[in-house]
């Protein structure tokens, strides 16, 4: 999904809670999830641990990280 087509929501979530890189990862049951993390000032993606994604489910954005975080990436790939 092109970075124009990421709801301003989710984009604002994703900086609240540090994220400053957000792709689109898919849908799943009904909610779209978004993959977040950093990349530094070149680009770089930097290592931040487990996966983690935000969830945009019935209107209400929640973050999933931690082991539910690498559990969904094994559903998207």
């Amino acid at each position: 999904m092109d970075d124009h087509l990421i709801p301003a929501f989710v984009k604002e979530e994703a900086a609240r809670n540090g994220f400053n890189s957000i792709d689109y990862a898919g849908r799943l049951d009904g909610s779209d999830y978004y993959a977040v993390g950093i990349v530094d000032k070149n680009g770089f993606p930097l290592p931040t641990g487990m996966p983690t994604f935000i969830k945009a489910a019935d209107g209400k954005l929640s973050i999933i990280s931690g082991l539910d975080g690498l559990d969904l990436c094994s559903r998207f790939y």
